[in-house]
């Protein structure tokens, strides 16, 4: 009901009796939920028609600035993420020593979701001055599609000539393979009703628990932005520390880039929230906390996770030669 209510704050809410209840039991789950609406101050009757926006051209111009923000937010957001971690892992080297890596990637994953709240706020602003209700569906799609393309072609290099060559030759099992994966995970990450649809599973079938009633929004920056991000990170001040990691094997898992296009999911997702705009600031501010803390304690087990299999790599590999765990 919460999701329903934030969500269109401007709509009128229908709530769908049961008939398999009786006319008492119907009334005190209406009365039930009247009540949880009036303990969090959300108004009950209908509201006001909304102010008149400014003129069409100057209104369009703000909602492509507001769009410039959602798009460019994301992207400064790793970059200030990145530039703290450096700065703190110079201090924490010299005055902390033992504390590393620690301090310096809670620096960056701090410094990244502060510098994303602040974008976040701006944008939300920009559609409360417009009297937009909430963002639309267009928007929000290319708002979290835009700094997934920019981040993609500012990261990885591409070659026309080697991409034309690959693309004219025959596809071969394992080239079809991996589009179909990387298919298969995009729609599970925009659209995963869709997919938990073809499965066969229903989201209705399972309940979460009341406190939780807003991590359906937010699942993508919990269970992947934020991990991934913090991954990217610990490889990065990694490399930092390594002075041959360019003789170095590589591999997709073991390349920061990847894991900071992903991660990308943890800003976009904060901006989407404060844009939201049936949702107040400060819950949008508490989940976000929340996320956040919840998503860099998965990532920590996966950079735990990560250490172990690096061992046990090099235990295998080489048993008799005791060093440090290669894992980059």
């Amino acid at each position: 009901m919460l999701r329903g209510v934030y969500s269109h704050p401007r709509r009128l809410l229908i709530l769908r009796l049961s008939s398999s209840r009786g006319a008492e039991d119907n009334f005190d789950l209406l009365r039930r939920a009247i009540r949880e609406l009036n303990m969090r101050s959300i108004a009950t009757e209908l509201p006001a028609r909304p102010v008149p926006s400014a003129a069409l051209v100057q209104s369009t111009l703000v909602r492509l600035l507001l769009w410039l923000f959602a798009v460019l937010g994301p992207l400064f957001t790793a970059r200030a993420g990145m530039l703290a971690l450096k700065r703190a892992r110079v201090v924490v080297r010299e005055q902390f020593p033992v504390c590393s890596p620690v301090l310096q990637l809670a620096a960056g994953m701090i410094t990244g979701g502060l510098v994303a709240v602040a974008f976040g706020l701006a944008v939300r602003t920009g559609f409360d001055a417009l009297s937009y209700p909430v963002a639309d569906a267009f928007w929000t799609y290319w708002t979290a599609l835009g700094p997934l393309i920019i981040g993609a072609f500012t990261l990885y290099s591409i070659d026309s000539e080697p991409l034309l060559k690959k693309m004219s030759s025959q596809i071969i099992y394992a080239d079809a393979l991996k589009i179909m994966v990387f298919i298969a995970a995009a729609l599970l990450l925009f659209k995963p009703r869709l997919v938990l649809g073809w499965l066969g599973f229903s989201l209705e079938e399972y309940k979460i628990p009341f406190v939780l009633w807003w991590a359906p929004w937010r699942w993508r920056e919990i269970l992947v932005g934020f991990p991934c991000l913090l991954q990217a990170f610990f490889l990065v001040n990694w490399r930092m520390d390594c002075p041959d990691c360019q003789s170095l094997d590589k591999g997709p898992l073991k390349d920061p880039r990847g894991w900071f296009l992903v991660g990308l999911l943890a800003p976009i997702g904060v901006i989407g929230a404060f844009a939201r705009g049936g949702l107040p600031r400060e819950l949008a501010l508490m989940h976000t906390v929340y996320a956040l803390l919840i998503g860099c304690a998965i990532g920590t087990v996966l950079i735990f996770a990560r250490l172990r299999w690096s061992e046990a790599v090099v235990r295998i590999s080489r048993p008799d030669t005791p060093q440090s765990p290669d894992f980059n």
